[in-house]
This record gives C-alpha cells, structure tokens and sequence, in this order.
C-alpha cells in the first residue's frame, strides 16, 4: 500500500543562547527579581569533582500565553536554554499539525529569544542582554504521513525500528497508538496523531469554538490515518546548528530509510501469526498456543503493559522464543500487507 506526504518539517527545539554577560545568580537579590518576573528559582547543593561542594542555581519560566515555550536559566547565570514547539507558537494554540520550515525556525527562535529576555530582569541600570552563540540540543523533524486503513500497521513496525549503530536501544510501544525507540543520540517515534491531539486537548481548558476547530482537525487526522514519523536530535557531546536544521530533511530520510530496510514495510498482521503458528509441525500443540497467546496479549498491551503484569524474566523469556520461532513483532496489529514508504522517502529527501 502506497503512503501519501501530508507534511514535513521541524516541530520541537531547544536552544542554547551563550549570554555575553552573565547574569548574577549568586545574588540573593537578583533571585528575588526573577521570582517577581514570574521565574522559579532553584538553589540546590550540588557535588562536582572539580568544584567540589558548590551551589548551583538555576530559574525556570513558562510563558503564560503560549504554555509550550519554556525557559530555563542554567550555567552561573551565562546560558538561556529554551524549548518550544515551532508551529505552536506560529499558529497560537495548542495545534502542532502544520510542520515548520528551516526559515520558521530560524525566524521564530529570533522571535522567542527577544520575547523571554523581556522577561529577564536587567542587573543593573543600562546594561543590554547580548547573545554571543545559538546552538540547539534537540530539534525534531518529522513527517506526517497519511496512512489510511495501513495506520495500525505502521505504528506497528515503528515500534520495531532499527536505529543504524545504536548499541543501547529502548523500545516503548503503545499498541495502536505508538512506538518508540530511543538511543543515546536520538528518538524516534511512529504515533497516531489523531490520537494525540484527542489526549491532548482532553486536558486542557478551551472555549468551545477553540475546542471544535480543534476536534474538527482530530476528525480530519483520524479520517486520513496521519501517523507522525519523529526523529528527535538529541546529540550528548556536540550541538545542532542552524545548518543541520537546514540539512534536517537529509538526516531524516537517511535514518529513516534505514531504520525501516530500506522503506518497503511487509506487515503480515495477527492472522498471518495464527496461519503462520498453526502450520509449524515442528511445533506442541502447547508451544503454539504459547506463541498466539503472546501475541494478542501483546497486541493488546504492548511491552509496556506486559511489563506491568509479569516478570521482566518472564516477559523476555516469552519474547525471545516469540522471535526464536521466526516470527515478527511488527505483525503484531490487525493490519496486514505492504507499505512503501519509498515514495514519502524520496519526496522528502528531494525537498519537494
């Protein structure tokens, strides 16, 4: 089954703007102010082998008109860490679906920075906050996907996706709804968006023609099958720039073309698992029932939800010869057949 592009582009970051003077944290005073500007300031007694036992003190902000940027204040007062979503804060509201373009980015980073420093008090009488470098620490890129009837099917195999030379891989998988897999260097996650934007809006406040635009768009997601494909940049020891923002599409595609075999996704489904079980002769009548147990449970609660009702022995146990038996765990949904994501790959390495 061929997949369609609905869009493409950045939705969260986070960057790190290097302040040129630093701003007094050690000065019970200055805190004081930042408390009155609407910032929570932490002081905590920390260990460091170099400093040995030093105070560390930090502020947290969240902007009160738009709640997805956030600001923290971190490193003596010389660093401004902030975190938003890109096309929320371009649309006003909590709506993510229309993904931000490298220029949006760049744009609204600007935009936020002068924002949050209206915020920051000034220490003393003409002094003007100066930024000397912006760097970014996560930037997520992704590609909403119209999926149609294929939806379960893809979330299924997002749950199972390779990340190239990963040596340490956490799968979290939500049967239906998402599947996650993260490393040291990034995450990628495969979810119904749909879904997520119902969970979302069912806890917050909005008005009611607020809330039915955005159950209107709920219902135009879930009619189209839209899974969000998310590659989450997180690098420990380096920093993005405003080039790998620009260059994102390229990182995106390769991992993604990797990470799916090369973007032709066969899904055989739970029936194919019943088929496939059933015909193995060189299978106990109480082995396969084992294996087709483990399966719909699996299907049901996903790794998460097994977790919680068994063992991690247990569970692992049931897995491994799950897998041992030739038998594929992206086939766990009531999804079967093909999904090329070939397509979707070229289009968004092409940038078109």
């Amino acid at each position: 089954m061929l997949v369609e592009l609905s869009s493409f582009g950045v939705d969260t970051v986070r960057p790190v703007h290097d302040l040129v003077e630093p701003l007094p944290m050690s000065d019970a005073a200055y805190r004081r102010e930042l408390a009155e500007a609407g910032w929570s300031v932490n002081v905590r007694t920390e260990r460091d082998a170099v400093l040995g036992l030093h105070e560390s003190r930090t502020a947290f902000f969240q902007d009160p008109e738009n709640d997805t940027i956030r600001a923290q204040i971190q490193n003596a007062g010389r660093t401004l860490v902030l975190e938003y979503s890109v096309p929320r804060v371009l649309s006003g509201t909590v709506l993510n679906t229309q993904l931000a373009s490298p220029v949006q980015v760049r744009d609204v980073t600007q935009q936020v920075l002068e924002s949050v420093l209206t915020r920051v008090p000034v220490p003393r009488p003409h002094m003007f906050h100066r930024v000397e470098s912006t760097r970014y620490r996560r930037v997520d890129v992704a590609a909403d996907v119209a999926a149609g009837d294929a939806r379960p099917g893809l979330i299924a195999a997002a749950g199972q996706f390779v990340v190239p030379g990963a040596r340490k891989i956490v799968r979290t998988v939500f049967p239906g709804e998402t599947g996650r897999v993260t490393t040291t260097q990034l995450t990628f996650r495969g979810y119904d968006k749909g879904r997520e934007l119902e969970n979302k809006v069912s806890r917050i406040r909005l008005d009611e023609a607020r809330r039915a635009a955005i159950q209107e768009e709920v219902r135009l997601q879930r009619e189209r099958g839209i899974v969000r494909l998310e590659l989450a940049l997180t690098p420990k020891k380096s920093s993005l720039t405003e080039s790998d923002v620009q260059n994102a599409r390229l990182r995106w595609s390769d991992v993604v073309e990797s990470g799916f075999r090369g973007g032709l996704i066969v899904i055989g489904g739970l029936d194919y698992i019943r088929r496939e079980v059933d015909s193995r002769a060189d299978l106990s009548p109480q082995s396969r029932n084992a294996l087709i147990a483990f399966a719909v449970r699996y299907a049901e609660l996903g790794e998460d939800g097994m977790l919680s009702v068994m063992s991690r022995a247990t569970f692992f146990r049931h897995k491994r010869r799950f897998l041992d038996a030739g038998l594929r765990l992206d086939d766990v949904c009531a999804y079967s057949g093909n999904i090329d994501l070939r397509p979707v790959i070229q289009q968004v390495r092409a940038a078109v």
